[in-house]
């Protein structure tokens, strides 16, 4: 037996699974944080985060996203991650058709220059800002009960932000007609603040934090995937 393994290994090696989600590799994010080399250390952490709750993953590339992008159920948006035009243009209606997205703080907060620009309408949030005292380090609160079992112990993030979560029906710059995109919050920071927002009918969760794996916050990612997704 050992032999025919040997000889025909191909007969008995398991396909990999075809992976359902895609984690959106930018590389004007490489560029614009190429001395602190944090986007690359951003990009590892949310791959670690999914990774090690069982889910198959792959990287995409930005400029690939138009092409490749529809062909996962959904996308993730490590921190600080960069899109051009194209790229946003791409994730509007990539949500719209159905998509679903789980992004992390500050993803899409600027263009391939660096320069800041306004909240895209796809995360469904609003004005981000520094938090209250600029404290980046927080925990998290739970608030919504049908996650309370993935909040255990204390979960402390970084990078933590400041947002509006937008309204019922309130229309923001790019949308169309009256759609329900209202949000609803997750969880709050110990600051009091909303932190994780699920909004755009469900399909997109906005995670106010870096994404920097923690076995604590793995299970809150768990946590979306399992009664969020």
């Amino acid at each position: 037996m050992k032999r025919l393994i040997s000889d025909h290994g191909i007969l008995f090696a398991a396909k990999r699974r075809k992976a359902k989600i895609g984690i959106v590799h930018s590389m004007p994010s490489v560029v614009q944080h190429a001395f602190s080399g944090s986007f690359n250390t951003y990009f590892k952490g949310a791959y670690e985060l999914l990774r090690n709750t069982g889910y198959i993953l792959d990287a995409v590339a930005d400029k690939d996203l138009q092409k490749k992008g529809k062909d996962y159920e959904m996308l993730v948006l490590p921190s600080d991650c960069i899109l051009d035009e194209d790229g946003l243009q791409f994730l509007d209606a990539y949500v719209k058709n159905e998509g679903k997205l789980l992004a992390f703080s500050r993803a899409l907060s600027s263009d391939v220059y660096n320069n800041p620009i306004p909240v895209p309408s796809v995360l469904g949030i609003k004005q981000r800002r520094e938090p209250f005292g600029k404290r980046e380090n927080v925990s998290l609160i739970t608030f919504h009960q049908g996650y309370q079992r993935y909040f255990e112990g204390n979960i402390h993030v970084h990078g933590a932000e400041m947002f509006d979560v937008v309204e019922g029906r309130e229309i923001l710059p790019g949308q169309s007609g009256k759609e329900e995109i209202a949000g609803e919050v997750i969880a709050y920071s110990c600051d009091s603040q909303a932190i994780i927002v699920r909004t755009n009918g469900g399909r997109v969760f906005y995670c106010g934090f870096d994404s920097i794996y923690s076995g604590e916050l793995r299970a809150v990612i768990e946590g979306i995937m399992v009664q969020g997704f």
